[in-house]
């Protein structure tokens, strides 16, 4: 019997088939299928500098599945992995086929989204995810409800061509991740600074301040975090929380000193963004009566 020997062109598109799948499986993740970290910081490089060019607005999601160790302990490693590869397959349906999803480790997953209309719009789909991804999944016989945190980063490309770096963008995002996790931990501490009356001493006023409890570096001043938060839109939470816990210490300081006043430090951004100060104002009030 005769051998078989394949043409130079056959050969050729073997070798170049090889090198492909070869390719895929160096920048993408073998679980669910998303691109890995290596592809993802590539393609943000890439959206980077296009944005520096033609002024395109782009975002970058940094997310984590809240408590997913737990659910690794209590289902096991298999029911984790069903886990991964359903979220993968939810944050995909939310998602346009331009934008970029990546697995970059354990249970985080990073998102670009590209060619965006309006910034806000990369808040809507961190909504759209929450919600996607707070409907229970069912895994193989079993039921499981998550929560997941998201922080936002906002690039946009100057009209000089100055963009703000995509290692700047990623650290943004992860930074908005922590703010969020940091309200929903308790973390966050509000310290009541009084102010007194000149003639007689009389306390008239407290001042609410809010600082961070963090795990690792301590008690943090609002200026190590306040100005992400701006930038991330989580400002209006802290503030929030800000208003909830001030007026509640009120009530009590109010049994020794009834004509206490509150004082609390609000953005301007925010102000610009969210006009509903009075009516959130009053609604605490409502709710601490």
């Amino acid at each position: 019997k005769g051998r078989f020997y394949p043409s130079k062109q056959s050969a050729i598109a073997a070798v170049r088939k090889l090198t492909d799948e070869l390719n895929h499986q160096v920048r993408h993740d073998s679980l669910t299928g998303l691109s890995n970290r290596v592809h993802f910081e590539e393609r943000l490089q890439q959206v980077a500098s296009a944005a520096a060019t033609n002024g395109e607005r782009y975002a970058v999601l940094f997310m984590d599945i809240d408590r997913f160790k737990a659910v690794n302990d209590s289902h096991g490693h298999a029911v984790g992995d069903n886990l991964l590869c359903e979220v993968a397959r939810r944050i995909k349906s939310v998602v346009r086929s331009n934008d970029l999803v990546a697995r970059i480790g354990g249970d985080e997953f990073q998102i670009v989204l590209r060619d965006l209309r309006e910034l806000a719009d990369a808040f809507k789909v961190a909504d759209n995810l929450r919600l996607q991804l707070s409907q229970p999944l069912q895994l193989t016989h079993q039921e499981l409800s998550i929560g997941v945190s998201i922080g936002v980063s906002i690039g946009v490309a100057l009209s000089d061509g100055v963009n703000t770096g995509p290692a700047e963008l990623i650290k943004r995002a992860d930074t908005a991740l922590y703010r969020v996790r940091a309200i929903h931990n308790n973390e966050l501490r509000l310290q009541l600074q009084p102010r007194f009356r000149t003639n007689d001493g009389a306390m008239v006023a407290v001042e609410a301040l809010v600082r961070w409890q963090h795990p690792e570096h301590g008690l943090l001043g609002p200026n190590r975090f306040i100005p992400l938060a701006e930038e991330s839109m989580l400002v209006g939470q802290i503030t929030s929380w800000v208003l909830s816990q001030g007026i509640r210490q009120l009530g009590r300081l109010h049994e020794q000193w009834p004509h206490l006043r509150l004082g609390v430090n609000v953005s301007a951004r925010e102000l610009r963004v969210n006009g509903d100060l009075v009516p959130r104002v009053m609604g605490e009030l409502q709710a601490q009566r």
